[in-house]
C-alpha cells in the first residue's frame, strides 16, 4: 500500500507524463493511472457494507476471486459493476472504473 507521501509523489509524476504525451492514447493512459493512484480499489472495497469477502461479493454480484483480482492485479469492474459499487459506496462509478479524475 502507498504511503499518502509516495502516492503524491506518484500523482505528480503521472500528471507530468500526461502533460508532455504527444499521443492521445498515452493522455487517457496516464488519467487512467491517476485515477487508480488516487482511488485504490482496495480503498472503495473498504467501504462496501459486509464483515466477509463473501458478503462484499454477494453485495456487489460478483465472485471472490473478481474482488482479489480489483485488489491485488489492478483490475477495475466493468460498468454494471461500477454502478453497483456506487449504490453502495456512494463514490462516483465514473470514478470506480478509473475514467474520470476528480481534482
Amino acid at each position: 500500500m502507498m504511503t499518502p507521501e509516495h502516492r503524491s509523489e506518484a500523482l505528480k509524476i503521472v500528471r507530468r507524463l500526461r502533460k508532455l504525451a504527444p499521443d492521445p492514447n498515452i493522455v487517457v493512459a496516464m488519467t487512467h493511472v491517476e485515477n487508480m493512484i488516487r482511488m485504490p480499489m482496495l480503498d472503495i472495497l473498504k467501504k462496501v457494507p459486509g464483515k466477509s469477502l463473501a458478503e462484499k461479493a454477494a453485495l456487489i454480484g460478483v465472485s471472490r476471486q473478481a474482488i482479489y483480482a480489483w485488489e491485488h492485479m489492478g483490475a477495475r469492474p466493468n460498468i454494471k459493476q461500477s454502478k453497483r459499487l456506487a449504490e453502495l459506496t456512494g463514490l462516483d462509478a465514473e470514478i470506480i472504473r478509473g475514467k474520470a479524475v476528480k481534482k
